[in-house]
């Protein structure tokens, strides 16, 4: 007896390839969540599918980011609460946090946002010692900004910053 093929509709593939779009293109992934073959996502993708799908993709991408917000949202309500209780788990709470990151991450996809941690910059030397400076100076201690600058850069330098 022949397999009957499965018919999608517009939808459905919409749906399908908006989440392989927040699984960064991971088809077996995106497979494994929604039960649809994996050698049909990647034919949708190799062989493309019609524009009203590719219309209605955006429109998935769209509704799913909102989905994922709201998600975010709650999983950080949920690490506030959890976190400020005595009694909370720390393994749970690492999972919520994770599973934030991750719900982050998929939703800054959707909305074509760079999701990459930010990459080290070089530390503004110029400026941290004007800041201390101005803190020492405020504490009845006078310094040069040559001064500030040779207490500052060494301990700068020997650090990686991020300023993200």
């Amino acid at each position: 007896m022949a397999k009957l093929k499965r018919k999608y509709s517009d939808d459905e593939k919409a749906g399908t390839l908006a989440a392989l779009d927040a699984n960064r293109g991971n088809a077996l992934q995106t497979s494994k969540q929604l039960g649809i073959p994996r050698t049909t996502i990647k034919r949708w993708v190799a062989e493309g599918v019609n524009p009203d799908v590719t219309v209605l993709r955006h429109e998935k991408r769209r509704e799913l980011s909102e989905k994922l917000e709201d998600i975010a949202h709650a999983l950080s309500g949920n690490i506030l609460i959890h976190a400020g209780s005595p009694d909370a788990a720390r393994g749970s709470l690492k999972e919520m946090a994770v599973a934030l990151g991750i719900v982050i991450d998929k939703m800054q996809v959707l909305r074509g946002m760079p999701s990459a941690p930010p990459q080290p910059v070089e530390p503004d030397v110029e400026a941290v010692s004007r800041e201390f400076q101005e803190k020492a100076r405020a504490r009845g201690y006078e310094i040069t900004l040559e001064e500030a600058r040779s207490y500052i850069e060494p301990r700068l330098l020997s650090r990686k910053f991020s300023m993200n």
